[in-house]
């Protein structure tokens, strides 16, 4: 009762009747008529084999994971409450979104297996009944495989699924401060479905709400391109949306995506890999595989379909190929950019990333998919992550985890012994306390940055960066009165060592060094990998996935003020 009270304190109030009457409405749906004749949209290009042998893993591990769910099937979508299960249902919407059946078929074009397959996944899960249906961001990522299934093989029973699915989509719609990623999927789909169903009796229908798809867009970027969520993979989520719809002749879109694919490219370093910010659970909208370099897959594309330079590291793949991108301008260094409205600071040089947060938790009303990581400082060198945050884990389920990953102590930036600025909430995707940072300069010719957060107890932290050659150099000013113990954490990507070289520690993978971290003199240092989960031993790669990776901490007990500085050497 409490999650749903403090949920319910988050609603605007010209929200609420709406939301009524959608419940009471709800139980008199039906699914809508069938379409016809259906529209190109896949791609003629070959499969990546590793994307093959992740769906054909997906199908091998389908039957269990619907076993895990059958008692709930029957029930009314709308009944379920997806954070009072005791099980994540995203490890079930894997299999639903049927993404792995349309890359089988699309691999196989000839093998009828993926399509039967998919019908009968359809006639186990009907319209609104059961968890596979409780979110409309499934039901419209299902339909673009759906429509990918009827593409490669045209039968009139995918097409009535398209048809019903995009029924769904119409008659339930996100609503309120509950829309954002959601209701941008919602609408590009309904553009999906009306170029698979060009005669259908509904197209008109969907047209005409795939043309709202503009405005919810804005909603959902800051003018300066960042992603009101504060998340970089759900900015490239709702991108990769407005790209497909952009192919599919929903107009509008442009002068929104230009500056979302400058932010997105700044973020991409030298080997494809893009600094990862909040909240990522590994959605993605076209079946093309999972990848680590999504975002750099999607910047790459859209850089492509808009006439700008490459991001470091990109080529063309089968996301751009969907999308008619395979020609690119050549890459370039992105200059170092300061985001005002996002609030993120990148410094870059040669192809080295470094990214300061000085910005809100969140979007305004939830920042459901935001973390506390303000004056957090990622570095990614040309060859990969050195310095990051300690990933998502999981929503639902494991709830000592999504604290854990959403807290200060899970990202790279400085804790202490007073009130945290941005405290999470037993709810999954609410918070206690947030708190947001300021900048105190721009970017500049020096590859400055500074940012400032205020903590409880009349503390004030200051982190100032530069990026200068083959270093990156902070300091960490903390105002305020009396003795305080201070932290400096500095969280290493998976698969990198930490090394104890005199006073600084070298930082390698292999026998190859990458860099040295030299802490400041009056901190003592430790290093922690795995121990007790959750915890800064741990790193999520994946959602709901974790992996030993090693945390350097930099502590000192003082009176403040204080400041505290800490140099990496770039090898």
């Amino acid at each position: 009762m409490s999650w749903h009270l403090a949920r319910a304190r988050r609603l605007h109030l010209s929200e609420i009747a709406p939301r009524m009457a959608h419940a009471v409405a709800r139980s008199l749906r039906r699914p809508p008529a069938a379409g016809s004749q259906s529209g190109r949209l896949v791609p003629d290009v070959d499969v990546d084999p590793a994307a093959v042998a992740w769906a054909q893993q997906v199908r091998r591990d389908a039957e269990h994971a619907e076993r895990t769910w059958q008692p709930a099937w029957d029930r009314p979508s709308w009944t379920l409450d997806l954070l009072r299960l005791g099980v994540d249902p995203k490890d079930l919407w894997i299999h639903g979104r049927l993404q792995h059946l349309a890359l089988l078929a699309h691999a196989d074009p000839a093998a009828p297996g993926p399509v039967a397959d998919a019908l009968h996944w359809l006639s186990r899960h009907p319209v609104g009944r059961g968890v596979h249906w409780a979110s409309t961001l499934e039901v419209a990522v299902r339909l673009v495989s759906l429509a990918t299934l009827a593409q490669i093989r045209p039968c009139q029973a995918l097409r009535d699924a398209i048809a019903a699915h995009a029924g769904w989509l119409i008659h339930s719609p996100s609503l309120g401060s509950s829309a954002r990623n959601h209701r941008v999927a919602e609408l590009a789909a309904l553009a999906v479905a009306a170029r698979a169903l060009p005669d259908s009796p509904a197209t008109s229908q969907w047209l005409s709400h795939g043309a709202q798809l503009p405005s919810v867009l804005a909603r959902q970027l800051h003018p300066d391109g960042v992603g009101v969520e504060q998340s970089t993979h759900y900015l490239a989520f709702v991108v990769e949306w407005a790209l497909l719809a952009r192919q599919l002749g929903v107009a509008g879109l442009d002068p929104l995506l230009q500056p979302a694919i400058v932010f997105l490219r700044t973020l991409v370093d030298g080997s494809g890999v893009a600094v990862s910010l909040g909240d990522d659970d590994g959605g993605q909208v076209l079946p093309t595989g999972p990848s680590e370099r999504y975002v750099g897959s999607v910047a790459g594309a859209g850089a492509a379909l808009l006439g700008q330079p490459a991001p470091l590291g990109w080529r063309p793949d089968l996301l751009s190929a969907w999308l008619g991108a395979d020609r690119s301008r050549p890459p370039e260094e992105p200059a170092s950019m300061h985001f005002v409205e996002g609030g993120l600071t990148v410094l870059r040089r040669g192809g080295t990333v470094a990214v300061l947060d000085h910005g809100p938790v969140g979007e305004p009303d939830l920042s459901a998919h935001g973390h506390a990581d303000a004056c957090g400082l990622w570095l990614h060198l040309p060859s990969g992550p050195l310095v990051v945050g300690r990933g998502t884990g999981r929503y639902t389920a494991a709830p000592a985890h999504r604290t854990f990953h959403r807290s200060v102590a899970a990202h790279p930036t400085l804790s202490l012994d007073a009130p945290a600025p941005s405290v999470p909430h037993d709810h999954p995707f609410l918070w206690r306390r947030r708190t947001t940072a300021r900048s105190l300069a721009e970017a500049d010719p020096l590859h400055r940055a500074v940012a400032e957060i205020a903590w409880g107890g009349g503390i004030v932290h200051q982190r100032q960066v530069w990026l200068e050659p083959e270093r990156l150099v902070w300091t960490d000013q903390v105002r305020g009165s009396g003795a305080h113990v201070l932290t400096v954490q500095i969280p290493l990507a998976p698969g990198l060592a930490l090394t104890r070289a005199g006073a600084a520690y070298e930082v390698g993978r292999g026998d190859q060094v990458l860099a040295t971290v030299h802490p400041d003199p009056r901190c003592a240092t430790r290093v922690i990998t795995g121990g007790p989960k959750p915890g800064v031993g741990w790193h999520s790669p994946r959602y709901g996935h974790w992996v030993a990776a090693s945390t350097l901490l930099l502590t000192v007990r003082s009176e403040l003020p204080i400041t505290l500085r800490t140099v990496v050497r770039i090898r």
